[in-house]
């Protein structure tokens, strides 16, 4: 199968974008009010900036889930027009005909999806016999399948605890499990709590999008919604650029984490805007700045 590099994918998105929202003149009927849903991740925070600061489109709501298992069974359910997910997400609910489009590429992994473990696990190979917990959705498949082979490890050697991000640290602190496949603010309060990274998303480079996907039969009916949405975004990453000291204490405060966390999680995700992609991409590096790429 052809892998696209990631100029490529970040091309093909933005195109799609720009065919899907400027294209969206359709005879269908307007409707008067959307659903987005998406939960917390470092990618998403543009969107809840503009909630937070009531810049979001008039008519639409940002519904609020716990995790990506929550925004999918809304697309299945007919109770969201579009949700934030990752790339395999889309493909997964697509998977069971509800027809997905995407029309914006919100960040590229690069360090943000973790394995964190005990200390005592200082090596991929070291989770045989151990307890992981993992998200039993495509990305947390995905994770799993990439660790495993890094550590020349067979399923049936770990024993796999199905869990959201959000359930992990309660499972942690109660030492019911030994490691755990996340991302953040989960990540960083692992590692509050004792534990290490042994494996993160720089070992499989160009594999982890998030994107915003919508309805494809529902685009249409809120296009003007859509349009204003996408917008908004990139006014949010440029408020993130040229006031990060304002910007990452209003994201730190609505997830409850440090400042020292919010920057780490920034510091694992590149951030595509309209003239430039910021962020790292390095996988060999043990720490990353922004950059222009």
């Amino acid at each position: 199968m052809r892998t696209l590099s990631r100029r490529a994918w970040l091309q093909y998105a933005l195109a799609s974008a720009s065919i899907g929202t400027l294209g969206m003149t359709g005879g269908c009927e307007k409707r008067d009010h959307s659903r987005i849903g998406a939960h917390t991740w470092i990618g998403y925070e543009p969107l809840f900036l503009a909630k937070q600061s009531h810049r979001l489109p008039k008519n639409m709501a940002l519904v609020s889930g716990q995790n990506a298992a929550d925004s999918m069974q809304g697309l299945l359910s007919g109770q969201l027009d579009g949700a934030a997910l990752t790339l395999d997400e889309v493909i997964k609910v697509r998977a069971e005909a509800i027809p997905l489009t995407v029309v914006l590429v919100f960040d590229i992994s690069a360090g943000a999806d973790q394995v964190i473990a005990r200390p005592a696990i200082t090596t991929p190979a070291k989770l045989k016999g151990k307890r992981l917990a993992y998200e039993a959705t495509a990305l947390g498949e995905l994770m799993l399948s990439k660790l495993l082979t890094h550590a020349n490890l067979e399923a049936a050697d770990l024993t796999l605890v199905p869990l959201a991000p959000n359930e992990q640290l309660a499972a942690w602190r109660a030492q019911s499990i030994d490691a755990a496949i996340t991302y953040e603010p989960t990540a960083s309060k692992l590692l509050d709590a004792g534990g290490q990274l042994i494996f993160d998303s720089r070992q499989l480079p160009e594999t982890i999008m998030d994107v915003l996907a919508v309805r494809t039969d529902r685009m249409e009916a809120f296009a003007d919604n859509l349009r204003d949405l996408i917008r908004v975004h990139f006014q949010m990453l440029d408020r993130l650029q040229t006031n990060p000291g304002d910007t990452l204490y209003q994201i730190a405060t609505r997830q409850n984490v440090s400042l020292t966390h919010v920057r780490s999680a920034l510091s694992g995700v590149i951030l595509p805007s309209v003239t430039a992609t910021f962020g790292c991409y390095n996988p060999k590096a043990k720490s990353c700045r922004w950059r222009n790429l």
